[in-house]
């Protein structure tokens, strides 16, 4: 990053233009050295960017990179930190993070929350990252199009590169959707060794005290933990509208990965985890007909071809 000389991470000219009144023209205090990007910053703006944000760097939108934690962003710019490592808070027996993961806050417990989680507040309402309690249930209200529109990781946040990585379940690998965003790849191999829901096949979701206002994720939701993750890294996908929202159509994978528990799963695991799902995808399948029936058996087949060696 540039050199802070103290206050907000500025460069020098930045710093002169926060005594001065009415509107600014900032450069972008972007890693790349040779950035000439202009910035309009109001007078204000930059005075409060000054006490928010000690730590911050002021860049132009699309200018971030993989390791920058966003803590603010306007349609003109982003104030991005460098995250450092939270050694002391973690729970000891966590894997060691990547460096994406170091800029999210961590909870009570010691947990690293997500950037798409909602913070809630004592009055029980939306209440800003690290201030109130996060509920790991429920995903802020503008997560899925800010994740799409600025290419979030949906796990920490930062930009995400050209291969991305959905962590979804067997289930999905069938009909090849997801109703959330992909990550880094990084970013989801450390969570499917570091989440209690994803490395405890027993746990389930809490509903109880759940806000009324709370809807369930897009498309149709098994109500089950699988037991089974899977990691489909893909170079693209698409939008599709459903039910609640939109659903995201996963590419044709460069690589996959499937864990139980932590660690790799075996073919049979994987197997149990669809052979138990798929009652339910072929209950839906037969309300539509025949040919929806032929259609999930091609693309169970499929999904099978993704299964490790026995």
């Amino acid at each position: 990053m540039q050199a802070t000389d103290g206050v907000l991470g500025l460069r020098p000219h930045n710093i002169r233009l926060l005594g001065e009144n009415g509107n600014s023209t900032w450069f972008c205090e972007c890693d790349d050295p040779t950035c000439r990007e202009q910035i309009e910053v109001r007078h204000e703006e930059g005075l409060e960017l000054r006490d928010r944000f000690p730590r911050g760097y002021v860049i132009a939108p699309g200018h971030d990179v993989p390791g920058e934690r966003i803590v603010h962003q306007t349609d003109r710019f982003l104030v991005v930190e460098t995250p450092r490592r939270p050694v002391s808070t973690l729970r000891p027996e966590l894997p060691d993070p990547p460096v994406p993961i170091w800029g999210l806050p961590v909870d009570r417990r010691g947990y690293p929350v997500p950037w798409f989680v909602e913070w809630v507040g004592d009055d029980g309402q939306p209440a800003r990252v690290g201030e109130g309690t996060p509920d790991f249930r429920i995903m802020r209200a503008d997560a899925i199009a800010e994740a799409h529109r600025f290419q979030r990781c949906w796990i920490c946040g930062t930009r995400r590169g050209s291969h991305q990585t959905f962590v979804i379940g067997p289930m999905c690998a069938v009909n090849r959707t997801s109703a959330e965003p992909p990550s880094h790849t990084e970013c989801a191999e450390w969570s499917v060794r570091a989440c209690p829901f994803l490395t405890r096949p027993h746990m389930h979701r809490r509903e109880a005290g759940l806000p009324d206002e709370v809807a369930d994720p897009a498309g149709i939701m098994l109500p089950r933990n699988p037991g089974v993750t899977l990691l489909w890294t893909t170079k693209r996908y698409s939008l599709k509208p459903a039910p609640n929202g939109v659903l995201f159509d996963i590419g044709d994978p460069v690589q996959v990965s499937w864990w139980a528990e932590g660690r790799a799963a075996t073919r049979d695991e994987i197997e149990a985890s669809i052979d138990s799902g798929l009652p339910t995808l072929r209950g839906y399948a037969e309300q539509d007909g025949p040919r929806a029936v032929r259609q999930l058996e091609r693309q169970v087949a499929a999904a099978l071809e993704l299964l490790p060696a026995a």
